[in-house]
């Protein structure tokens, strides 16, 4: 697969303009979304504009940071890239969700990520964003995906976004043959498990009065941990991919995408309603 240096979204959002004109802009797509919503969009659609949004402001902002050091680091700036992790990878985002990003780099990239990181995610920070972020290398990665459980699975989602496509490319070579050909079997336990204690702590019964949207049982966590099965053992990465390749009935994966369609909206609605990141 070719990735593009630098991807096209709808609606880029040219954030040279100001930091006070990005933030009046988001904030009116904020409320064209909620907007969208109570006239009957689909919670989908929403989702997919905000993650849009999203790209576009990252994007910008990452290509106008490289403009600017074009000529400090002419090669360190083909050795890193900018990626969508967890949740952010999955092109799930609900209006005011935290975004994780994390800048990637290759051997000879190191001397410029402290620059891109510090300009860029500093950039999202003055813009309001909650932002969960890192800088690896791609042996960095490699070594805490294997140690750490929920750095795994975010990487897993991962999704590139800007800036050396080869970077990228090796990352997901080398991810996918030393992380996820091993141990398949007991990360599906850990995950198995890891979703059980979060029955015991956010509640174990669907009929609460004041639920969490994603841990809950019912919840989004539970789609997301068949969806996280089927990226390690079948390579699947979406339902659409389990469905089609007759791992999930299609009946199936018609009520679930129906049960995701209510979580997101929703989601949506609380995040709208309350300005914040809302689950309750």
């Amino acid at each position: 697969m070719e990735y593009p240096v630098e991807t096209g979204q709808p609606s880029q959002i040219h954030i040279e303009e100001g930091l006070t004109s990005t933030q009046a802009v988001l904030q009116q797509r904020r409320d064209g979304l909620a907007q969208r919503l109570r006239d009957g969009a689909s919670a989908s659609e929403v989702v997919a504009g905000f993650t849009d949004l999203v790209d576009s402001v990252l994007i910008a902002r990452y290509c106008s940071v490289l403009r600017q050091h074009v000529g400090d680091f002419p090669v360190g700036l083909q050795q890193c890239c900018l990626v969508a992790v967890g949740g952010y990878g999955r092109r799930e985002l609900s209006p005011y969700s935290d975004i994780d990003v994390m800048i990637l780099y290759h051997d000879g990239g190191g001397n410029v990520v402290q620059t891109l990181s510090k300009e860029v995610l500093h950039h999202l920070w003055d813009l309001g964003f909650q932002v969960g972020h890192s800088v690896r290398s791609i042996q960095d990665c490699l070594m805490v995906a294997e140690e750490d459980l929920a750095v795994k699975t975010a990487l897993m989602e991962s999704r590139f976004l800007s800036g050396g496509a080869t970077v990228f490319q090796e990352f997901q070579r080398r991810f996918s043959r030393r992380v996820l050909g091993h141990r398949v079997g007991s990360f599906i336990r850990d995950k198995v498990e890891e979703r059980h204690r979060e029955y015991e702590k956010f509640g174990e019964t669907i009929y609460l009065l004041e639920p969490n949207i994603k841990k809950t049982k019912g919840g989004l966590r539970d789609l997301h941990l068949l969806q996280w099965v089927g990226m390690a053992k079948y390579q699947a990465s979406t339902l659409l991919d389990l469905a089609d390749r007759g791992i999930l009935a299609h009946q199936d994966y018609a009520a679930l995408v129906e049960a995701r369609e209510f979580l997101w909206k929703v989601r949506a609605f609380l995040h709208l309603e309350a300005g914040s990141a809302q689950e309750i």
